[in-house]
């Protein structure tokens, strides 16, 4: 789980995966290539739309601010929102 201002959200292991990379990279660009290698171990079978389907859900529940897309380019986390 994490808590953003008095607010707890339950995760999924693999959403907080995520927004564990995210908050290794604050504010920094990541590719899609990046998340997913990150996110999977070597022997893992990675899935093509893995990274958008958890982004998704990391926004829903942390706030739709939280991470920007950037067309083409990736992901970038701005941070928890009180």
């Amino acid at each position: 789980s994490v808590t953003v201002g008095e607010q707890t959200f339950e995760l999924t292991a693999m959403e907080f995966r995520l927004l564990k990379i995210f908050l290794m990279s604050p504010k920094k660009l990541l590719s899609k290539a990046q998340l997913t290698d990150k996110l999977y171990q070597f022997d893992d079978e990675k899935e093509s739309n893995v990274v958008e389907v958890y982004v998704t859900h990391l926004r829903k529940k942390l706030g739709k601010t939280a991470i920007e897309t950037r067309r083409g380019q990736g992901y970038i986390f701005h941070g928890l929102v009180q």
